[in-house]
């Protein structure tokens, strides 16, 4: 404790940000590999197909993307996924992912889109996150967080939390994003910090106040006929789990004298509940981060780098905004598109990210912007088609959007929803095709454009 790396720890939130992130990633670079890159192969149109038929397994890890990263890589040794920076604007990626049938110009998109399919899997059908007690019952603060759960302990269920991870610090160290929602409880341990009973209020809050309640009953409401406590020395995990807090918990009863004890017993079992799998997640993680660099980070810092902000914030994706030759940032329909964005609301904008670029989330701020050499590009149509009849294309790969010169924002903002609401996780619409024989697409994640221009 008197060692001054242990000072700076404890300090590191007085650090200035611009300072501690870019020693981080220094350190980051100097840690970093020219190891052979992994390569994961999906078959996500095989994986479609196999939902239809009857003997489909829907729990089954290899029908999921995750499952199958998992069983093709996760012996891959960590150095493979520290592989060091490209110089200049090249991308940085560090798998290379293979979406087998699907005809895809560029990595970018589907990296991006690996580790979107990703999240959406670990806060939907896998087991390995559950809503944390506030989102089940719906009170409190975060109830849009997930945890991991506590009953997922086995061999293989580690394995696969270390996995995860590993997906965190390839994100941190490549700039792509998990669009996971973890509160502090989850995110404070990973940087060497303990969880506290503030913590577990932001999750649990039923709980927080039930045994504030009993910290404030009176020996009557314990004892007598008018005993309003029936508790025992046992509590229910965030996953419904039934656990006692003592030998034989189920059987002792939780009185005046003894309810201390037993407060102090529920906050600890809830706050550690889980700790087996953070554990297995923070092994994953400094595997492909340094463990002590993760210290100097606060527990904000390392959400915002692996998930960026789950807020997405039009005024920053416009200062990071470009245009090709032939689009002026004042022409009509650039304004058009920049009015519509302000008036759609956060799920629509999460969708306009997956079809513009295959993420639902932007960098945290305009440092992470610069050092990912993120940014989106405006093109013009090359068509000659009628504008009002197409709609936009993006080409996931590069973030790039072309826009028709829609002549109103209400023809704009019809054939953008449209757009981003029809199949944008596709990445099956790179086919190669004349732009003047009004080409129809069946999606527009992949850099499609869909035009019901009479011409076809």
């Amino acid at each position: 404790k008197d060692s001054l790396a242990y000072h700076i720890s404890q300090n590191r939130s007085l650090i200035f940000h611009k300072t501690k992130i870019k020693c981080v990633f220094n350190v980051l670079d100097k840690t970093s590999t020219m190891a052979p890159q992994p390569v994961v192969q999906i078959d996500r149109l095989k994986m479609a197909a196999k939902k239809e038929q009857p003997d489909y397994e829907p729990a089954a890890l290899h029908n999921f993307t995750f499952g199958i990263a998992f069983s093709q890589i996760r012996t891959a040794h960590p150095a493979q996924l520290r592989r060091k920076k490209p110089t200049g604007a090249e991308p940085h990626f560090a798998i290379k992912i293979v979406f087998k049938g699907e005809n895809v110009e560029g990595e970018g998109g589907p990296y991006r889109q690996f580790f979107t399919d990703v999240s959406k899997e670990l806060q939907g059908v896998l087991p390995l996150l559950i809503p944390c007690p506030n989102a089940q019952a719906k009170v409190g603060y975060n109830r849009d967080k997930w945890i991991p759960s506590p009953s997922c302990d086995s061999a293989s269920h580690l394995a696969m939390y270390q996995f995860l991870g590993r997906l965190m610090g390839v994100a941190l160290r490549t700039g792509v994003l998990l669009t996971l929602d973890l509160p502090s409880y989850v995110w404070k341990p990973l940087v060497g910090q303990a969880p506290t009973r503030a913590d577990l209020k932001k999750i649990d809050y039923s709980l927080y106040g039930y045994l504030k309640y009993i910290r404030s009953c009176d020996r009557t409401d314990f004892e007598g006929e008018s005993r309003k406590i029936f508790e025992k020395f046992s509590t229910t995990l965030s996953d419904k789990t039934k656990i006692p807090l003592a030998e034989n918990g189920e059987e002792v009863d939780v009185t005046y004298d003894n309810r201390e004890e037993y407060i102090a017993l529920v906050e600890a079992v809830r706050l550690h509940e889980s700790d087996r799998q953070i554990s297995a997640i923070k092994e994953g993680l400094s595997s492909i981060v340094p463990a002590h660099l993760l210290h100097l980070l606060t527990w904000q810092d390392l959400e915002w780098r692996v998930c960026g902000r789950p807020h997405v914030d039009v005024t920053l994706l416009r200062r990071h905004t470009e245009y090709s030759a032939g689009v002026s940032p004042d022409a009509n329909h650039v304004s058009y598109l920049w009015q519509t964005l302000q008036e759609l609301g956060q799920q629509d904008l999460r969708r306009f990210l997956r079809f513009a670029w295959a993420q639902e989330r932007l960098p945290a701020d305009d440092q992470e912007f610069i050092r990912t050499q993120t940014r989106m590009l405006i093109k013009p149509s090359p068509s000659t088609n009628d504008p009002n009849s197409m709609f936009p294309q993006a080409d996931t790969c590069f973030f790039n959007l072309t826009l028709p010169e829609y002549t109103n924002q209400l023809i704009l903002k019809d054939k953008l929803l449209f757009a981003i609401n029809t199949d944008a996780d596709s990445m099956d619409a790179d086919q190669p095709h004349d732009d003047n024989q009004g080409n129809r697409s069946n999606s527009f994640g992949g850099g499609s454009d869909y035009n019901d221009s009479d011409d076809e």
